[in-house]
């Protein structure tokens, strides 16, 4: 099954640690974080960063 959770502005730079902090922070919100099992991407070079 599949759900979106959230759909957020991301204010700033779309680096990867600013798309890693507004979904953490989406994921904290629903009381989720250890439940996430696989996410998906394009090749974008900031989702490298994201992942990490």
């Amino acid at each position: 099954e599949e759900c979106l959770i959230d759909f957020c502005e991301i204010k700033g730079e779309h680096s990867g640690e600013n798309i890693a902090n507004a979904v953490w922070e989406a994921l904290a919100r629903y009381e989720i974080e250890g439940r996430i099992i696989a996410f998906v991407m394009d090749n974008a070079t900031n989702n490298d960063t994201f992942a990490e």
